[in-house]
């Protein structure tokens, strides 16, 4: 789950995960927000064996915003 704030509408939003061999992403669209807004992301992924995970959220304007790999316990 992340809680975002943004300023111009959402495009998308992308989990990248890996397991140390092998890097897979999942993409939501999400261009139905408006501007100068906030949501709450729920994307559920399986993180059984996955060793680091990442968050990037891109916006209308093509900037984005993403976390650094974090490790999965």
């Amino acid at each position: 789950m992340a809680d975002i704030e943004y300023t111009f509408p959402l495009d998308f939003a992308e989990v990248v995960w890996s397991d140390g061999t092998t890097v897979d992403r999942k993409i939501v669209k999400l261009t139905d927000t408006t501007a100068f807004g906030t949501k709450t992301l729920r994307i559920p992924f399986d993180a059984t064996g996955k060793k680091w995970v990442r968050l990037a959220v891109w916006d209308s304007a093509g900037d984005g915003a993403w976390l650094q790999p974090v490790g999965v316990k």
